[in-house]
């Protein structure tokens, strides 16, 4: 998935053992990582119109520009959600990534959140759903916490040609998470796959920038409802947590680059335009759920630095210290501004856990 929740792409064949290494199902009667087949080559597929078509501006979505409706999701994903959504244990499906946000198109990946209690959630039914309607035969969903405790687990399933994600996340969790949100609490989390880490805010962000499908309960609508409008204390935290960073790492970067440690100085830099993402962002109010795409998203927030995609590709493509330096100070004295509420805070360490 990308920064805002949007599937990334995969190319046909599907990862193998041979080409990707974190592609892998596991299952509790098979514990070693076994290689997704290749995929089913992709046909036509029937749609249904979008159970819930909201305008982006209203939905919080990270895009200043008017997006159209999302294009509509594919029937078998809708059924596939339907079924889901009577499986022991789950509490809620959600449309998550490009189906959600208005980017889909042909190609795109369904996402769909599985939310559900970890008291009775039950995989056997789920892992017999799964072989029920993917194209391939074995497919299998994993254990809960099989992808880590942030991504979870879940599965990658392909039906009648089309891609879907089924990603659980235990609501419980989200709650929690909604309250670290609303309460300003930035925590970041070290997550495979995730070089920046996962925030604490993380599945908060994930659920404001989502569609509901089912929810029987009310109990996601209700969290989802109390994070609108974004929540203020956590805009002003994050900006104290990240606007003094972006200097910070590159005066690190400079003395590393002069001992050619090449490998620190690109670590660097790269923190350091996080750290830039994640302020502007927090000013202007926009959720991120994790790095991929962020910069473009980032790029389209009102007072970003002019032209800041661009600049950012090329400082790092050259690793101009000196132009992402430039930046970060840009950055800084926008949150710096007298008319700003938000002061920054001395550094100060980042929780992590393994």
């Amino acid at each position: 998935m990308n920064g805002q929740g949007e599937a990334t792409h995969r190319t046909s064949p599907r990862p193998t053992a041979a080409n990707r290494q974190d592609h892998h199902t596991v299952t509790a009667a098979n514990p070693t990582p076994q290689p997704r087949p290749p995929d089913a080559t992709h046909a036509p597929f029937e749609t249904r119109p979008s159970t819930r078509r909201r305008d982006n501006a209203a939905a919080g979505r990270p895009y200043d520009r008017e997006v159209p409706d999302p294009p509509d999701v594919p029937a078998p994903a809708l059924d596939l959600a339907q079924r889901l959504a009577t499986l022991p244990g789950v509490v809620a499906v959600t449309l998550g990534g490009s189906y959600a946000n208005g980017r889909a198109t042909a190609s795109s990946d369904v996402d769909l959140g599985l939310y559900y209690d970890a008291a009775t959630f039950d995989l056997t039914p789920l892992d017999e759903l799964c072989r029920d309607v993917d194209d391939a035969p074995g497919a299998h969903a994993t254990p809960p916490g099989a992808w880590g405790r942030w991504v979870d687990g879940g599965a990658w399933l392909t039906l009648k040609g089309q891609r879907v994600d089924v990603l659980y996340r235990r609501v419980d969790r989200v709650e929690l998470s909604v309250e670290d949100a609303l309460a300003g609490r930035v925590t970041l989390h070290t997550q495979v796959g995730h070089p920046h880490g996962i925030h604490g805010h993380h599945y908060a962000a994930e659920l404001a920038l989502g569609v509901v499908l089912h929810d029987p309960t009310g109990r996601l609508a209700e969290l989802q409802a109390r994070l609108k409008p974004y929540p203020s204390a956590l805009r002003d935290a994050l900006q104290r947590q990240y606007a003094w960073q972006g200097s910070f790492w590159l005066e690190g970067a400079r003395s590393s680059l002069a001992r050619e440690d090449v490998n620190h100085v690109q670590g660097c830099a790269y923190q350091a335009v996080m750290a830039m993402v994640q302020t502007i962002c927090a000013r202007g109010e926009r959720w991120l759920t994790n790095e991929k795409g962020a910069v473009s998203v980032t790029a389209t927030v009102p007072g970003a630095p002019t032209a800041f995609e661009r600049r950012v590709r090329e400082a790092l493509l050259t690793l101009d210290l000196d132009a992402l330096l430039t930046l970060a100070l840009e950055v800084r004295a926008e949150v710096e501004r007298p008319d700003d509420e938000a002061t920054l805070a001395s550094p100060s360490g980042q929780e992590g856990d393994a």
